[in-house]
């Protein structure tokens, strides 16, 4: 009984270690997916009432078109990831908890 405790233990120990991971990733791919374009919208506030060339609009237009491209991706990926993680914990570790 009591080994059969510590196996449980050692199990949930494993699904808590594998949620907090996937929690950081999540965190740590939101943040650097992100930063940029914030960084740049930062820039965009900082000299929209500058006078700027046609050239440095379309540099503008064309920086922010890829940074938004790239946060947009992370939201699509990020919850790809989650689910796909989330089915391999869910039927690896918790399904132990239902049949006990």
């Amino acid at each position: 009984m009591k080994k059969r405790k510590n196996e449980n233990q050692l199990i949930v120990q494993e699904a808590d270690r594998q949620i907090v991971l996937m929690v950081l990733s999540q965190v740590v791919i939101i943040i650097i997916s992100v930063l940029p374009y914030t960084l740049y919208e930062i820039y965009a506030l900082a000299t929209q009432n500058s006078i700027k060339s046609v050239q440095q609009q379309l540099q503008d237009g064309f920086t922010s078109a890829v940074l938004n491209f790239f946060a947009t991706l992370e939201f699509g990926v990020s919850r790809t990831l989650f689910l796909l993680v989330f089915h391999y914990v869910y039927f690896n570790y918790f399904s132990f908890f239902i049949s006990v």
